[in-house]
């Protein structure tokens, strides 16, 4: 098992898995979606053998393709270790 952690640091961290590989990509910092295409970007939306998840997402908002599948986190009042997820995703 590979612990994934935020990569705030690091604007990308990939990790190789046995069926599939996974790109963590956090926009936090990146101004636009210009700047996310000059760190190579364009290949981090179509991957190929592999899942991007993508942190900050709304600066990249324009770019992201059709059937990306979004995943809202909101902290639960009271519980300050609890999130709740809302998933929106592609429709069949």
């Amino acid at each position: 098992k590979t612990r994934v952690g935020s990569p705030t640091f690091k604007l990308v961290s990939e990790y190789t898995g046995d069926n599939l590989n996974f790109n963590h990509v956090d926009c936090y910092r990146l101004n636009n979606s210009s700047d996310f295409i000059d760190i190579g970007g364009e290949n981090l939306l179509y991957p190929v053998n592999a899942v991007t998840l993508i942190e900050w997402a709304e600066k990249i908002e324009e770019i992201l393709p059709s059937g990306t599948i979004r995943i809202n986190f909101y902290r639960v009042e009271g519980h300050p270790n609890q999130r709740k997820l809302k998933v929106i995703g592609i429709k069949a």
